[in-house]
């Protein structure tokens, strides 16, 4: 939650920096805040479309959330506008 905190706080004085959005959306993450990964990963896609960490945080999120549907078509999404997600990341989208 600290660094949650640090990084909104930042955003403050660099509101629109795709870095700190993307280290605010994988903080959510780890925090186990998927859909404040997923609103906030998706922000920075509007003003950054391709920036691979928001894309994967996306894909991580929703298979984290297990919806793995949803999860394989935002990477079908996301390859299809060009973005090179890695392989790893790809087969985790696939159930078990």
């Amino acid at each position: 939650e600290l660094a949650i905190a640090e990084v909104k706080r930042a955003r403050e004085l660099e509101p629109l920096s795709a870095m700190l959005g993307a280290n605010l959306a994988g903080y959510y993450y780890w925090a186990r805040r998927y859909d404040e990964a997923i609103a906030t990963s998706e922000a920075v896609l509007q003003s950054e479309p391709g920036y691979s960490s928001a894309q994967s945080c996306i894909v991580r999120s929703l298979i984290a959330e297990r919806k793995f549907e949803e999860a394989r078509s935002a990477l079908v999404r996301q390859i299809g506008k060009g973005a090179k997600i890695p392989v790893p990341l790809a087969r985790q989208s696939r159930p078990s």
